[in-house]
């Protein structure tokens, strides 16, 4: 984490923030399910989630660089 520049509790709430998200995410979802169909529904949901958190993991390795140490690297 000081190779990022981050204190614990940052690295913390940028931990939670996953968790943050399912909470309007799952009762929306399961409302479009029920609109649409679980098939399409349930598609269309995991799409959006997959999308929101790799669009957090790309804004954290932009503002913080890689999200693995340096020396985190396996030879093998």
């Amino acid at each position: 984490m000081a190779d990022m520049g981050m204190s614990l509790q940052m690295y913390g709430v940028v931990g939670g923030l996953p968790s943050l998200t399912s909470i309007f995410a799952c009762p929306l979802g399961g409302g479009v399910v029920d609109a649409i169909g679980s098939d399409r529904g349930c598609l269309l949901f995991a799409a959006v989630v997959l999308l929101g958190s790799a669009c957090g993991a790309v804004g954290v390795s932009i503002r913080y660089g890689s999200i693995f140490p340096h020396n985190s690297r396996v030879d093998g």
